[in-house]
This record gives structure tokens, sequence and C-alpha cells, in this order.
């Protein structure tokens, strides 16, 4: 897509300590009533775009945020992807008047606080088309970090998904519907986290569940193919939480 049209048609996310609350108190002065553009989109949404031309506000912005680190939250095939288009525009022999710097050396981000409230992340879907028998291996450890339970209805998944207290997660196997909720002793395993992170749903999964489960289907002997530019057997684009267990449950895919 990046050859195609040479443009970057989305912006990752990623949450900063924002320490100083520099970037806090800039984003606090834009309200409903600063002139920007708003439009309504088919889900009868409000956006609206705001722009800050003041060159002095972002050199300010930028030196109190230089040493901050960004927590890529959302857009990490997008960001590969960049990466990737990144080293094949250096590959090819520069055009004529190019400068050093060259608009895919930059990545659109949106940068969210730390401390801002109100942000709601619906749940994510991950779908692995195939295991190897070193992943059903671990999975079937799964017992040790979180309290796994079988139930008979997408409604009793849903319902205990709904509920708010600990950190509860969804897995669906062929013909079999499981919740899992995080064990209290399971928190030391979770230290290679920054603090922030250590109470993100998707972070805690991608630390006990997704990263061991990728270093085992891209070790064994009988893993599974590249399932995309990323290298990620993980498919996650399915529209709905119906959609996932219909798929798994009937066998199409090995684990959700």
């Amino acid at each position: 897509q990046l050859k195609a049209t040479t443009t970057q048609l989305s912006m990752t996310m990623s949450m900063v300590p924002d320490k100083s609350g520099d970037l806090a108190e800039f984003l606090s002065r834009f309200d409903s009533d600063y002139p920007g553009l708003a439009t309504l989109d088919g889900k009868d949404m409000t956006n609206r775009v705001w722009r800050d031309e003041n060159p002095k506000r972002h050199i300010e912005l930028t030196e109190a945020m230089r040493d901050d680190i960004a927590i890529l939250a959302d857009g990490h095939h997008r960001h590969q992807a960049a990466v990737q288009y990144r080293q094949w525009r250096r590959s090819t022999p520069p055009m004529p008047g190019r400068r050093r710097e060259h608009p895919c050396d930059y990545l659109m981000m949106m940068l969210v606080p730390e401390s801002s409230p109100g942000l709601l992340c619906q749940p994510t879907h991950r779908v692995c088309e195939r295991l190897n028998s070193k992943a059903r291996h671990l999975v079937d450890g799964f017992g040790q970090l979180f309290e796994i339970r079988e139930v008979d209805s997408d409604a009793e998944l849903f319902d205990f998904l709904a509920k708010t207290e600990g950190h509860r997660f969804g897995m669906l196997r062929p013909g079999q519907r499981y919740t899992m909720l995080l064990k209290d002793d399971t928190q030391k395993r979770l230290m290679g986290l920054a603090p922030s992170m250590r109470g993100v749903d998707a972070a805690i999964l991608e630390a006990l569940v997704l990263d061991p489960m990728n270093e085992a289907l891209g070790s064994a002997s009988d893993s599974m193919a590249d399932a995309g530019a990323s290298g990620s057997p993980w498919a996650h684009n399915r529209s709905s939480g119906e959609e996932v267990t219909a798929q798994v449950l009937g066998g199409q895919a090995d684990l959700a």
C-alpha cells in the first residue's frame, strides 16, 4: 500500500508518560469551540480536526518530550510496514534533487498522555489459524497463569468478559469456549513490562500468551508459514466476537 500510494493512510497510536504534563496541557487548548474541521461519519460519530501552526509551541513540545518513551498501543503492523518501506526506499537510487531527509523517515502517530482519562479500548481479537505441536503444549499449560473454566455458551463467555474486576480473557478452541482470569501470583511474570503497562490487558496478553506463542510457532519444525508482512501468525481483523467465535468453534481456526 505504501509503495502504491507513497502515502501514509493511517496513523499508529502510542502512550507516552508525559511526566512534565506539557502534552496534556497542549491538547487541553483544543475544544469544541476551537475553529477546525468537523464532519459526521457513517456511524453518526462527530470527528473534529484542529491544526496548530505556532512553531514556537511545536519546538517547546518537542523539547519537553524529547526523552519520553512512546509505547506502541495500536498499529504495530503499520509501524513494521513503514520501517520496511523506508528500507526499500533507501535501497533505490535517489531521485534528482532529493533531500537528505525523506518523508519515509517519519511515521504519523497519535500520542496519548498516560494521564488522559476516558480512553476506552474495545476488546481485541487474536486468531491463529493453525497451531503446531509446541504451541499446543503451551496452550495446555495456560492453567499455570490463568484460572481457566470451560463454559457452554457465547452468552456465558461474553458475560464473563463484561465484568471489570481482574484481567479477563476468553479463549476459543474448536468446539470449546473458556474463560481465563489472570491469577494473582502471575504478576511477578510481568516485571519486564513498564509499570504503567502492567494493568493493560493487551500488554498482559502480549507478554504471557502472544510472545511465547510466536516463539513456539516460529521455532518448531512444523510451524506455519508467515501470515503477513510482519511475519505474525496472528490475524486480528475479524469484525466481531460473534464472528470469531463461530469460526473457531466450527474448526476453521485452531485458537482465538
